[in-house]
């Protein structure tokens, strides 16, 4: 697979940029940022993301509607949480439940490249 389409969600301006910035410099060009459920959702009407990168805070209807309805769209849609560790006793919300992997604040780049390098081999699997 080429560069998937990635979308970010984050309500913070600045960690939204340092996300983008984080996945260019590893080789992911194909991102986006989102600073609410619905913008996104309607960016991804009729072309949904390979990879949904969500922040934890912003853990509202339209986040969870988002991953939803992308996921209506395509089946093997990813979705990566990032959250600090003040949230991660919040793994039970309707949000963490829909999550195939989990990032913690402050993302190091090994981190990040590790997270989507898993993300990119379960995409290629179940296009395999």
């Amino acid at each position: 697979m080429s560069s998937p389409s990635i979308f970010i969600l984050h309500g913070e301006q600045a960690a939204r940029e340092r996300l983008l910035t984080q996945l260019s410099d590893i080789g992911y060009d194909n991102a986006r940022g989102y600073s609410c459920g619905r913008e996104a959702r309607e960016a991804c009407k009729g072309s949904p993301p390979d990879i949904l990168i969500v922040d934890s805070n912003v853990n509202d209807v339209s986040s969870v509607e988002l991953v939803q309805r992308c996921r209506l769209d395509r089946s093997d849609l990813r979705v990566v949480i990032t959250a600090s560790t003040a949230t991660m006793g919040e793994t039970s919300s309707p949000l963490h439940r829909l999550a195939n992997a989990t990032l913690i604040s402050p993302i190091g780049m090994w981190e990040l490249r590790q997270t989507m390098r898993n993300q990119m081999s379960a995409l290629d699997a179940a296009a395999s």
